[in-house]
């Protein structure tokens, strides 16, 4: 009764006449390919076998589906299909992040050496260093004692004495000589033209030049 009742749940579940199938001939362990021909009403089917036997009142139990197979072999080969070729596209992808990376990471650091070395230059042309700079491009050393005291940097300097009332009374207390006086003159001017502390090369050929 166990038994039928089983091979009624299987057969509800569904081998229909004319499915190809394998079944377990005589009960045995070897399945051997077939067409059911008819299902009979407790659950069991009739099957005619590719090689000529019949065997009838076969259960559910000793039958599997041709079909059912076959669609599980295909699952199964594209299953490995998709899965090498997600496995190499997803292998080129890192070989390709792989390659951008370095380049990014080196900007990254262009620009971050960028960053560290801006601050340390600009307070350079600011400071009183820029202004020891200055007297030094423009062969004014010998003025630098009298300059700090009107100014901490070039820039400054240069604004304080761009008014000619005020840098010819600098000129008059310090005693300047005419030479040196031009020499001033031009370095303040290359400042206020942008040339901040007149310590470029450019700068110090115009100091040469004078």
């Amino acid at each position: 009764g166990a038994g039928a009742g089983a091979g009624a749940g299987a057969g509800a579940g569904g081998f229909a006449a004319g499915a190809k199938v394998e079944a377990r001939y005589g009960g045995d362990e070897d399945y051997f390919p077939g067409v059911i021909v008819a299902v009979s009403g407790d659950g069991t089917y009739d099957i005619h076998y590719d090689d000529g036997d019949e065997e009838e009142g076969v259960e559910a139990a000793l039958i599997q589906s041709l079909a059912q197979e076959g669609v599980q072999e295909g699952e199964e080969e594209t299953g490995v299909a998709v899965e090498s070729g997600s496995s190499s596209g997803s292998g080129s992808g890192s070989a390709a992040v792989a390659g951008v990376a370095p380049a990014a990471a080196e900007a990254s650091a262009e620009a971050a050496a960028a960053e560290e070395a801006a601050p340390t230059s600009r307070p350079g042309t600011t400071s009183a260093a820029s202004l020891e700079s200055f007297v030094e491009v423009h062969g004014l050393d010998a003025w630098l004692s009298q300059l700090k005291e009107i100014a901490d940097d070039a820039q400054e300097l240069a604004e304080g004495l761009s008014d000619e009332d005020e840098l010819a009374e600098f000129v008059e207390g310090a005693s300047m000589p005419s030479g040196d006086v031009e020499k001033l003159k031009k370095g303040l001017k290359s400042v206020l033209d942008g040339d901040l502390g007149g310590t470029t090369s450019a700068g110090a050929g115009a100091g040469a030049g004078a």
